[in-house]
């Protein structure tokens, strides 16, 4: 996988409220539905995509050490958000 990101310094939990989210942790492709949430640990490299036609709804709950953007490692993705920040 390429395209995705890493939290360095926290996790992330991510609760679905509308659409389907396929999400990429790992190399392993896994589908969120109603009522499915994610917990994605420190340091997993991981990808969120919507594949549906309607929009995708999720809540974002970040926890750790620093919560801030700059804990974001970022790879290759559709909008050129490449970061050179290595931890």
């Amino acid at each position: 996988m390429d395209d995705g990101l890493i939290w360095c310094r926290q996790v992330d939990l991510g609760q679905r409220l509308r659409g389907k989210a396929t999400i990429i942790e790992d190399g392993e492709e896994l589908t969120l539905e109603h009522d499915q949430s994610i917990y994605i640990k420190k340091g997993v490299k991981h990808q969120l995509i919507n594949n549906e036609k309607i929009n995708l709804e999720i809540i974002e709950i970040q926890t750790g050490t620093k919560v801030s953007e700059e804990d974001i490692q970022r790879f290759e993705d559709i909008y050129g958000r490449v970061t050179d920040n290595e931890y």
